[in-house]
Formats: C-alpha cells, sequence, structure tokens
C-alpha cells in the first residue's frame, strides 16, 4: 500500500513551544493532496498502582478547557530519553511517586485525524512517595481510588481526559489481575 503514497514536501508553517503545525503535499493513489495536521514529541502516560492497590490519579488544570480534569500522571518524551525514563521522570514530576518497576503496556494515537502524537502507556508500581517537582504553569493535585471506586468515576463520565479513557481500557481487564498480584 505505501507504493501508492509519494511524500513531496513536509513544511513547518507554524513552531510553537508545544506544538508545530505542518502543512503536506503529497500524492496519494496518483492524486495530489495536501494536508496540515499537528506534530508533536511522543507522551507517556503513567498508571501507578500502590502496593495497598489503591491507583493515582491526578487532578490537574486544563487551560484549553478551563477546568480541573482527572487523569493518569503524563507528559513529553524528552529528545534521548526512553519511554520508562520518562514514565519515571513524569510519575515523580508530577505526583513525588518513584517507581521502583516500570512497565511498557502499548502505545496508541490519541488524534490521527489532525496529530501525529504517540502517547506510550506505562504501568508503575512498587513506589515510594517524595516530593513533587511541578512546572510553573502545572497544578496538580494527587488523588487515590480502589479498583471499584475508579470504575465508579469512568461510569458516572468524571474522566474527561481521551488518554486516561484508553489507558483505563487497556488495562480493565488485566486490572484485578494485577491488584491482586500486589
Amino acid at each position: 500500500m505505501n507504493n501508492n503514497i509519494e511524500l513531496l514536501s513536509r513544511v513547518a508553517v507554524f513552531k510553537g513551544r508545544i506544538v508545530d503545525i505542518i502543512h503536506q503535499k503529497m500524492i496519494l493513489f496518483g492524486k495530489p493532496l495536501e494536508y496540515e495536521f499537528a506534530h508533536r514529541p511522543p507522551v507517556v502516560i503513567v498508571i501507578p498502582i500502590l502496593s495497598s492497590k489503591e491507583i493515582l490519579l491526578i487532578k490537574q488544570y486544563r487551560a484549553s478547557i478551563n477546568k480541573f480534569i482527572l487523569e493518569f500522571p503524563g507528559g513529553a518524551i524528552e529528545k534521548g530519553e526512553s519511554v520508562i525514563e520518562a514514565a519515571r521522570r513524569e510519575l515523580k514530576e508530577e505526583t513525588g511517586y518513584y517507581a521502583l518497576k516500570v512497565e511498557f503496556v502499548g502505545f496508541f494515537y490519541a488524534a490521527p485525524h489532525f496529530s501525529d502524537e504517540k502517547t506510550f502507556i506505562c504501568l508503575a508500581t512498587k513506589l515510594s512517595q517524595g516530593e513533587t517537582n511541578l512546572q510553573e504553569k502545572e497544578h496538580i493535585s494527587t488523588e487515590l481510588f480502589t479498583e471499584s471506586e475508579l470504575f465508579t468515576k469512568y461510569h458516572n463520565k468524571e474522566i474527561l481526559d481521551s488518554r486516561t479513557l484508553i489507558a483505563y481500557h487497556v488495562l480493565k481487564y488485566d486490572l484485578h489481575d494485577i491488584l491482586t498480584k500486589l
């Protein structure tokens, strides 16, 4: 199928701090086409589970919707950083917790219709608490939930972040087994 795709040009028409807008010209199945999309670096989302079998989420202010929402911690993967290193760093920065064990679970594209951002999911266990290291624009608090409380939050539509919803569904069927092994 890739034989039917020819990239002619790819130009950043806007370069921002956290997003670039790309204008792309190509030939797809013999037809010249133009696309615009947002380019962002890859990100990691971390599902932290404490030895008490509670699941840690953050409540974070999101300026784009002018609300505080529940999310799993996470953020951009820095250049030269592995997914696991980024997961540990983001967890520590946003929650103060350090994870002795971090496992890669999977990845997805949150909004491929307008962005090339790739989101990696990691599971963090064997946590020890420390101090947060929030960035200036981050306004974050932590909240702990049991498996049933998290399901209730999901069922009552109190979790609105797409990454958190996807990560929750990816682990939903394994969550009970994970919690029984802790």
